[in-house]
Formats: C-alpha cells, sequence, structure tokens
C-alpha cells in the first residue's frame, strides 16, 4: 500500500507492498475548480464519466454541531491525480468530541439505487503537517480526536479500485466504542454546481440521500456566476 508520491505517473497501475517505515509524500495543493477532460468518478452501481462541459469541485465540506470536515482530491509529487486518495481537513471539532479517550475512524459508503451500502473496514490514512505534505505517522485505522489539530491533515486511501463510492463519513468513538457522533461528506470530484449535481451523468435522476450532501444542497445559489461557485469551493480547498 502506497501514499501517493510512491505512486508513479501512470496511475491505473496500483502497487501493493507491505510499508515498514513512514512514507515521505508530496501533494501539490488541490485549489483548482475547473471544467476538465471527463473524470471517471463515484456513481450508484459503477463508474460514469462527469460531463466534461460542467463545473467540477475537486474540494468540499461538511459541517453540523460537532464537526467542520473539508475534503480535497489528491495528487502525486508529479502532479498526476492519485484518484485511490483523497485529503481530510478536520477544520473544527466540538468539544463533544474531544473528550478524553475519544477517537476519529473513517469509513466509505454508497447509495446503490434508494439504499446506502457502507464498508464496514475503517479506511486507512496518514498523518500529515500542512507546511510541508510530509507524513507524520504510519497507517493508521484511528486516531485520539486530542492529536487533531489545525496543523495536521490527513491522507486516506479510498481503497476503491472500480471507483464506486461516494461519500466518507466520519465516526467518532468514546473509549467504549460507544459512537460519540458522525458526519457524511461527499468524496471530490463532483459537479460543484447543485443543479448539475441533480442529475447523473445518463440524465437519470441522482438520488436524494447523495443530493442533500451536496456542500450547496441548503444555499439560495440562484444567480451565481462561475466565477462565484469556483471562488467557494476554492474556499474548501487546503
Amino acid at each position: 500500500m502506497n501514499t501517493p508520491q510512491n505512486l508513479s505517473q501512470k496511475n491505473s497501475q496500483r502497487i501493493h507492498h507491505q510499508l515498514v517505515a513512514i512514507l515521505f509524500v508530496g501533494f501539490l495543493t488541490a485549489c483548482s475548480n475547473s471544467k476538465t477532460n471527463p473524470i471517471l468518478t463515484n456513481q450508484p452501481s459503477n463508474m460514469i464519466v462527469l460531463s466534461s462541459d460542467k463545473l467540477l469541485a475537486q474540494c468540499g465540506r461538511s459541517s453540523d454541531t460537532n464537526f467542520t470536515l473539508n475534503t480535497a482530491i489528491a495528487r502525486d509529487s508529479a502532479g498526476a491525480l492519485a484518484p485511490d486518495w483523497i485529503k481530510i481537513k478536520t477544520a473544527a471539532l466540538s468539544q463533544t468530541n474531544l473528550t478524553a479517550g475519544n477517537v476519529i475512524k473513517f469509513f466509505k459508503w454508497r447509495a446503490n439505487g434508494a439504499t446506502s451500502e457502507l464498508d464496514q473496514t475503517p479506511l486507512t490514512f496518514y498523518t500529515y503537517t500542512y507546511s510541508n505534505s510530509q507524513t507524520t505517522s504510519a497507517a493508521l485505522t484511528q486516531l485520539a480526536t486530542s492529536q487533531i489539530n489545525q496543523t495536521t491533515g490527513l491522507y486516506v486511501q479510498l481503497n476503491d479500485n472500480a471507483g464506486v463510492f461516494q461519500v466518507i463519513k466520519a465516526v467518532v468513538y468514546d473509549s467504549t466504542g460507544k459512537v460519540v457522533s458522525q458526519i457524511n461528506t461527499l468524496i471530490p470530484v463532483f459537479y460543484a454546481k447543485p443543479t448539475d449535481y441533480q442529475l447523473n451523468a445518463d440524465g437519470t435522476p441522482r438520488v436524494a440521500l447523495l443530493q442533500q450532501l451536496h456542500p450547496l444542497a441548503a444555499t439560495n445559489v440562484t444567480g451565481w456566476s462561475e466565477d462565484q461557485f469556483t471562488q467557494t469551493f476554492n474556499g474548501f480547498c487546503f
């Protein structure tokens, strides 16, 4: 298993081997939300090409009373997209989440028709320092919430070769294993405009539970220019 710097520029070739030391990575900042070539990304049951003539969000955010969670695409040190990885920033955690003994884990799930399917295997991730993009941990599947701060981000491996999962679930547990809080956030890339996100690339309606997770689902964007969408999503990047 490799962090993105260890992936070659041919991202379709996945390399699998056991980590024996902390790996050093060199991500480029994912702060460009724009029209681009068609991208294969997560859809309900199989991989579908996003339309290249629509604005794409490469970063996202979800927030509630216990979390503010930002996500961003990951690139390797050569600038190539690392599709099996995303970056996560826990921009804010409540005091409830920060109680001593609490840990955070990440899971992925997808909508399959009108139902949701959760992969119950916790995702593997690494901590890293924002200032130099260097990893500061070995592979983890959980982290004490007390170790999360404004200088540390996470590189998360999706382990989704088929590209069918659309959502990351962050879950905080107490020392007994009881769920304290949880939040769902879309995996980038996705359509930046909520009206575009209402439909799959084939024109069929996207399921409501995914539409509701769009970062602008509750925002009145009537009359917004394309620059406003771009600026908004760039503000989620890190």
